[in-house]
């Protein structure tokens, strides 16, 4: 059975919601030094998937931090151009809501 971790992410910003993948460790580790959180891949509670499963909840909660600081726009040019697996979250309101 494959393990991942997935991170949904509800507000980046107050505007929109993000969900990201890290498939393996060479994604986790492409998504770390993103979020200028290299330290994670010295941490052995993230050491691989199997660790991170267990851990989910703690990481989502640091991932989400990290996320809330920019929109999810902001977010979408980012994630693509480091080519880190994400999507954006639609629902009914988006459209009621600025996007920058």
């Amino acid at each position: 059975m494959i393990q991942v971790i997935q991170f949904f992410v509800k507000n980046s910003c107050g505007r929109g919601s993000v969900t990201l993948l890290a498939l393996n460790n060479a994604q986790f580790a492409k998504l770390c030094h993103l979020l200028d959180r290299a330290d994670w891949l010295e941490d052995p509670r993230f050491a691989d998937n199997a660790a991170r499963m267990a851990h989910a909840a703690l990481l989502n909660q640091q991932v989400t931090e990290k996320i809330a600081t920019r929109t999810t726009a902001q977010w979408q040019d980012i994630l693509s151009r480091h080519d880190v697996l994400h999507a954006t979250v639609r629902s009914p309101w988006m459209g009621l809501c600025p996007t920058a």
